[in-house]
């Protein structure tokens, strides 16, 4: 990259530009001032239509010199191609040069080679080498402003906040890593200069024309541009967005002096420029004229009258001449004229009127005209007026009529009487020829109380009016709706407290009676003598005393009572008997368990609650802990060392900032059990034992099955050779058994023809016969076949029946055993 070429400079220029329409143009083709190698670009010469010769310089040196070609191609740029080019005709002079830049670099950064101005749109292109390359930032003096897109877009360049130093940066891969381009530096232009209001001419007399017109100058390269103008007087618009930068006034007026200002801007942007303000005083042709009545007062009819029309000259101009003109009740012309007087020479009822009179150039380019004045031509003036009222005193209740009558002593012609209050303003008018009399009936209000009547009388409207005393009236008023309040801030009451009632109706003849509810229970009446509150003390003993309270008003005067709006009355418990409670039946819990702790008041309204983990508040928005949407509950889903520790809750609830109630629980100390290696091992140990002791006890309760098996199949022993021995008795047969010991463990089973295993001794007892049922089954072991007839002996013990009668034989009994040989089959 060529060192001259590392920054790129679209120059500025500030103040007015100078037009120039001999010199030629350059621009690029595409618009860049800045490629890659082995990139296209063209320059485009544009400075005439014909066949003319074009010259084309680098650098401020000569290239070439060609007829009729108006472009430079580059088919495929080198750096060394980059250079400052310019061109010239045999018509036009040189162009401004413009910079091209062919970089080798990974990165660039491409502007337009074209000079920029304010209100325009620019577009700024980041590229990498053969469009590698992501991740694209944009910078301006070194801060980023735009990411992650090739094109940076700015719709409304400003000279300020748009000039200045860019770069972007790209990333191209793992071996490169993010590569930045050169700096490119951008001047963002001045399209048009500050307007410049000029007024022509600089003084102003009344009725001559003056001019505004608003100065600017656009840019040479902008001579195109189409600006509209605006312009202001004492900031308000006069013309608004017109193509002509003049504006003109052809008759000047005094409302025309004022603070004018201009406003350039460019066609369909927010581009504007604004003048400085200049003053322009229009001067006075002549004073606004005055007209003087004479006599002015005391005028009766037959009287001459003298009207004149006042002003001053203040520029004094050759040839100029006034004209006056007179007026009666605004439209009527009484005369046209050069001389400044008018006279009525007998006045009569029909002169009386209002006058003024108008002075103006013979041009009419000034015209001025008086404030008006009023002429009266009075008859025989009334007189002797007085007033008086019904019922008497001027105490009336609301709502009722009051007579008022007003009388006259003199008064010729047509004869206006008026009743009028004062506060608030009322006005009847009754007129009549020779009226002497009127009454008016008057419905009095709450406004009425304190207001004074009063009687105007007047003739035909001309005389001056006379005017009765004044008669202030009282009017006895209706109670009004009562507004009831507690003398307490917010209206929250804690349980305890002493709440005061406050009934007020604001209007009202005394006595007003009060009466106080809480929601439809009476809770007291009283009555106050006075326009004013009536209060009530209540005690707040529990949360059944909030609620809505009212009260309602009522006074003689009134025909219903006024029943006040209802006002809600909370009432707070105070926290108490805070409680924190465990979820697990021991504090001492395993890691992983999970864990919930409750915190409960006995009482308390709304409580708030608050938790410490080892004298620290918990955080609630940790995501060590979770809390249920009231805060009482603290749940952890899997508790781990660090949960271990002390717990402590507490409640509080509040009725304002300065009264706050708090109880804090039990302390609560929860100890964390971490689990190792020796419980999985232990387990295993115990599942083995448990194993080794099932296997033996099945293979006990096998051999023990075998065993019962084998002694489906008797083996007597072999010592015992007796066998039962017959005894007589006359009650029937009786058997003695006697135990034989073993003397030898094993003999063959066909040497055993059977045993004696003992004596069995039975004795008849009331003929009773004991019988034995012998069910054989075969066993899963088959015995081994035994040689003639053998016999199995089965043994039974039987209990006698009737063992009652000697205890003695009856023990003895229950150890004998009663066989029976049967043959084998």
């Amino acid at each position: 990259m060529l060192p001259w070429a590392s920054l790129l400079c679209l120059f500025a220029v500030t103040g007015l530009a100078v037009t120039s329409k001999s010199k030629a143009v350059l621009s690029l083709d595409p618009q860049w001032s800045t490629i890659f190698e082995e990139n296209k670009v063209t320059l485009v010469c544009s400075a005439s239509s014909g066949k003319t010769w074009y010259i084309w310089y680098k650098d401020s040196k000569k290239l070439t010199k060609e007829e009729g070609k108006n472009l430079y191609h580059f088919r495929s740029a080198k750096t060394h191609d980059s250079g400052a080019y310019s061109c010239e005709t045999s018509e036009f002079v040189r162009s401004d040069p413009v910079n091209l830049t062919v970089s080798d670099d990974w990165v660039i950064l491409q502007a337009p080679s074209s000079a920029v101005f304010e209100g325009e749109a620019l577009t700024l292109r980041c590229l990498g080498w053969k469009n590698y390359g992501s991740q694209v930032r944009f910078y301006k003096d070194d801060q980023i402003i735009f990411l992650n897109h090739q094109n940076f877009f700015i719709p409304h360049l400003e000279v300020i906040g748009n000039s200045g130093k860019y770069t972007c940066q790209m990333y191209i891969g793992l071996m490169q890593g993010d590569k930045k381009s050169t700096a490119v530096y951008i001047s963002v232009r001045e399209l048009f200069s500050h307007p410049v209001l000029e007024i022509k001419p600089a003084s102003t007399v009344e009725g001559s024309s003056f001019s505004l017109t608003c100065k600017t100058e656009l840019a040479a390269q902008r001579q195109q541009t189409k600006l509209l103008f605006t312009f202001y007087k004492d900031k308000q618009v006069l013309v608004q967005k017109r193509d002509s930068p003049d504006y003109d006034i052809k008759e000047a007026r005094m409302e025309h002096s004022g603070e004018y200002s201009c406003q350039a801007e460019k066609e369909n942007t927010k581009l504007k420029k604004s003048s400085v303000p200049l003053q322009v005083h229009v001067q006075q042709l002549f004073l606004l004229p005055q007209l003087e009545i004479k006599p002015s007062t005391s005028l009766v009819e037959g009287s001459p009258v003298f009207l004149t029309c006042k002003t001053k000259l203040m520029v004094r101009e050759p040839g100029l001449e006034l004209l006056f003109t007179f007026y009666k009740d605004l439209r009527t012309s009484l005369i046209k004229t050069d001389s400044p007087e008018y006279t009525i020479r007998s006045a009569q009822i029909a002169d009386s009127g209002a006058y003024h009179c108008k002075v103006e150039t013979v041009t009419a380019s000034v015209r001025k005209e008086s404030p008006q004045s009023l002429l009266h031509v009075m008859r025989i003036p009334v007189s002797g007026i007085s007033l008086e009222v019904q019922p008497s005193g001027g105490q009336v209740n609301e709502g009722e009529n009051l007579l008022v009558t007003c009388s006259l002593t003199t008064g010729s012609g047509l004869v206006t009487i008026s009743l009028g209050t004062l506060d608030p303003y009322r006005w009847v008018e009754r007129s009549a020829f020779f009226l002497r009399r009127e009454e008016f009936s008057v419905m009095v209000s709450e406004e009425d109380n304190g207001n004074s009547f009063y009687c105007v009388a007047s003739n035909d409207n001309q005389t001056t009016s006379i005017k009765s005393k004044s008669l202030q009236i009282f009017v006895r008023l209706k109670v009004s709706q009562p507004v009831l309040r507690f003398v307490m801030d917010n209206y929250r009451a804690v349980v305890g407290d002493t709440v005061v009632l406050v009934c007020e109706s604001l209007k009202g003849f005394p006595p007003i009676r009060y009466q106080f509810y809480h929601g439809q229970s009476l809770l007291g009446s009283l009555e106050v003598n006075r326009t004013g509150p009536g209060t009530l003390s209540v005690a707040v003993a529990s949360e059944a005393d909030a609620g809505f309270y009212s009260c309602d008003a009522n006074n003689d005067i009134s025909s219903s009572i006024q029943q006040s709006k209802a006002v809600n009355l909370s009432v707070l418990v105070p926290v108490s008997g805070a409680k924190l409670s465990f979820s697990k039946e021991s504090p001492e819990i395993w890691t992983g368990d999970n864990l919930t702790l409750t915190c409960t008041v006995a009482t308390g309204t709304t409580p708030a609650f608050h938790w410490l983990h080892n004298g620290m508040e918990a955080n609630r928005s940790s995501e060590l802990y979770s809390f249920n949407a009231d805060g009482n509950i603290l749940h952890i889903g899997s508790v781990q060392p660090l949960h271990g520790g002390s717990y402590q809750c507490s409640a509080t609830n509040r009725v304002d900032a300065k009264k706050i109630f708090s109880v804090s629980s039990n302390s609560l100390t929860v100890t964390v059990q971490e689990t190792t290696h020796i419980l999985p091992t232990m387990a295993v140990v115990f599942s083995l034992l448990c194993l080794i002791i099932l296997i033996a006890v099945l293979l006990f309760l096998y051999l023990k099955h075998l065993q019962k098996s084998d002694e489906q199949n008797f083996s007597p022993p072999v010592n015992a050779r007796r066998i039962p021995q017959q005894l007589d008795n006359s009650h029937g047969q009786s058997f003695s058994v006697q135990w034989a010991e073993e003397e030898e463990e094993e003999e063959e089973e066909e040497k055993q023809d059977y045993q004696n295993v003992g004596v069995a001794i039975c004795e008849p007892r009331e003929e009773s016969v004991l019988y034995s049922l012998i069910d054989h089954k075969e066993t899963r072991i088959e015995a081994k076949p035994r040689e003639g007839n053998t016999y199995f002996v089965t043994y039974a013990s039987l209990q006698d029946l009737n063992s009652a009668e000697d205890p003695t034989t009856n023990a003895h009994n229950l150890s004998l055993n009663i066989y029976e040989n049967f043959q084998h089959s």
